[in-house]
C-alpha cells in the first residue's frame, strides 16, 4: 500500500483538529471543578491563610467586586461625561456631576473599609493580624513604603532616546 502525500496531511490535519476540538472541550466544560483550585492571591500567601481562611477570602473578594462593579461602572460614565463638559462651560452640569461622583466615591471608600474589616476578622492570631496591618499599610499609594499614586518619572536629561 503506498501513502500518497496528501493522504498523511489530510490524517494530521485531522489529528490535529480532534486535538484542538478536545482541548477546547476540556478549558470550557473543565473549569471550575471541585478539583481545580484558585491560587492564593498575594494577601492569602503573606498573611499566611489556611485553606479554610483563604474560602472565606475569596468568598469576601467575589462579594466585594460584585457590590462594587455598578458603581465602579456608574463613576466611569460620569467621569466621561464630566470631562466632555471640557468642550462647554455648563457650570450646573459640572457640580452636579462632581457632587454625584464624590457620592458614589465615599459609597465605595466606605464598602472598601468594611470589606477589608471582615478580611481582618478572618485572621486567627494576632501575628496575622500584625501581618494584616503591614501589607494594608503598604498597599496605600504613596504612605508606608507604598508606591506614590503618581511616580516621577526619570529627569528631563535622563530619558532614553526616541526611536
Amino acid at each position: 500500500m503506498k501513502w500518497k502525500e496528501g493522504n498523511f496531511l489530510k490524517i494530521a490535519v485531522l489529528i490535529l483538529v480532534v486535538l484542538n476540538i478536545s482541548l477546547l472541550a476540556s478549558l470550557w466544560f473543565g473549569q471550575n471543578k471541585k478539583g481545580i483550585r484558585v491560587p492564593p492571591d498575594r494577601m492569602s500567601i503573606e498573611v499566611g491563610f489556611s485553606e479554610k481562611q483563604i474560602r472565606e477570602f475569596e468568598q469576601l473578594r467575589i462579594s466585594h467586586h460584585r457590590e462594587n462593579f455598578e458603581i465602579k461602572k456608574e463613576i466611569t460614565e460620569l467621569r466621561k461625561k464630566f470631562f466632555a463638559l471640557l468642550k462647554s462651560e455648563n457650570a450646573e452640569e459640572f457640580e452636579i456631576l462632581k457632587t454625584r461622583i464624590g457620592e458614589l466615591q465615599e459609597i465605595e471608600l466606605e464598602r472598601l473599609y468594611h470589606h477589608f474589616k471582615e478580611v481582618r476578622a478572618i485572621c486567627n492570631t494576632d501575628e496575622q493580624k500584625e501581618i494584616f496591618d503591614s501589607v494594608i499599610g503598604r498597599s496605600i499609594p504613596g504612605q508606608n513604603g507604598g508606591p506614590p499614586s503618581h511616580p516621577k518619572g526619570p529627569e528631563r536629561g535622563n530619558r532614553p532616546p526616541p526611536h
